[in-house]
């Protein structure tokens, strides 16, 4: 929970082994999240419209000041930032019953010691940009133009800030005009083992310990590029000394109950072999995100996702 200079809870926050989520009064958990929304590949068209339009974005769920009717209570942001880091799984209590967990000083029975994930940075990896000619089955400017089958310019753009391309090897040159400093206006493909490879270095002169690798639903069109970063981001935790683990994004994957399963055990569970595979309390490391909205995306009951 934080506080807004009234003393009014700005935001209440359920922690788990697995997530982090924000409760709402009357709501549905909402899991916290600043990143754009994913667009699912799904080969169409060039003419298609649905190809053409660029999807919204989900922002930080919108804060709440109360959490019951009556019920206002005080945790500092370095309790609750302790409770956090110290791993703590809460079991599904009551708002009340929670609340005095996180107030009474008492030890959280459950805690986790520092492993590859509980007391170390961790960052989530999409993956998900891609340009003509880099060899990804996609073969478009994913994630980097609202119509993928042409390239990026100021009227075909979902770019919010222009990466530093200086140290990217393989470039692809876009339809904008040429930078302030002269330079061409070039983007980079995550497809790239190279990109790749710099993103990991990045981690490991920063002291960034291991990153979350998204996996989009991989059953459909995407999966092959998704397969193939898997083994990209393995190659390049292996070669910076980093920790990588698979977090499933379960966006527009209504059939996640029994394809998750597959998936890991067909595909995924084999990455644990890499000594760069993330361990926690000596088991691997196995992410899921997507859980708790209540839209035509994510439209499960707790149940499904238990």
């Amino acid at each position: 929970m934080e506080q807004d200079p009234d003393g009014k809870v700005v935001e209440f926050f359920l922690v788990t082994r697995r997530s982090i989520v924000v409760v709402q009064s009357g709501l549905a958990p909402i899991v916290v999240s600043g990143d754009r929304t994913h667009r699912p590949y799904r080969p169409q068209h060039p003419q298609d419209p649905a190809h053409t339009t660029s999807q919204p974005h989900h922002q930080r769920c919108t804060p709440t000041t109360t959490l019951t009717k009556g019920v206002q209570v005080a945790v500092s942001r370095r309790r609750f930032m302790t409770t956090v880091m110290s791993g703590s799984a809460l079991a599904a209590v009551s708002g009340t019953q929670l609340i005095t967990a996180l107030t009474s000083g008492a030890t959280a029975a459950a805690a986790s010691p520092p492993g590859d994930v509980v007391g170390k940075i961790t960052v989530g990896y999409q993956g998900w940009f891609a340009a003509p000619g880099d060899g990804a089955p996609i073969n478009g400017w994913w994630h980097w133009s609202a119509n993928m089958n042409q390239p990026p310019s100021p009227a075909n753009t979902t770019i919010v800030a222009w990466p530093d391309m200086r140290e990217y090897t393989h470039t692809y040159p876009t339809a904008y005009a040429n930078l302030n400093n002269g330079q061409p206006a070039t983007l980079f493909s995550s497809y790239d083992q190279q990109t790749v490879d710099t993103h990991f270095r990045w981690m490991r002169e920063n002291n960034i310990d291991t990153a979350a690798l998204q996996r989009f639903n991989p059953m459909g069109g995407e999966g092959p590029t998704r397969d193939a970063m898997a083994t990209k981001v393995r190659t390049a935790a292996e070669a910076n000394g980093r920790k990588f683990y698979i977090m499933y994004d379960v966006t527009d994957w209504t059939t996640m109950q029994s394809e998750i399963k597959t998936d890991w055990t067909t595909k995924m569970k084999a990455l644990t072999a890499s000594p760069a595979y993330a361990l926690q309390n000596g088991k691997p490391v196995v992410g899921i995100w997507g859980f708790g909205f209540n839209d035509p995306k994510r439209p499960w009951a707790p149940a499904p996702c238990l």
